[in-house]
């Protein structure tokens, strides 16, 4: 598993993609999605489409690789001081 994962415009993924995101082989995300496949449906070519993905994570939960896009970030009040001190020190450069 090398490389990060790549998402089409459509939000379709490769089964392996997939995997790699949950930072598992292949084999065992088959054998996790196996119960589902009934509600996941045929992949078109090669990749799930965006419903299919969504099923997918429904059932498995949000892949490390994502839970960044999905968990509001939380700042300390010392990080959101750097973050005006950072803003600021980048408006009197221009």
């Amino acid at each position: 598993m090398t490389g990060k994962p790549k998402a089409s415009d459509e939000g379709s993924y490769t089964h392996g993609e997939l995997a790699e995101m949950y930072n598992v082989s292949p084999r065992i995300l088959h054998r996790w999605i196996e119960p589902i496949l009934d509600k996941v449906g045929k992949r078109v070519g090669h990749y799930y489409n965006r419903r299919q993905v969504e099923v997918i994570m429904d059932h498995c939960g949000v892949p490390p690789a994502l839970k960044h896009l999905h968990e509001p970030q939380q700042l300390s009040t010392d990080g959101q001081d750097q973050l005006e001190k950072d803003s600021s020190e980048t408006k009197t450069k221009l």
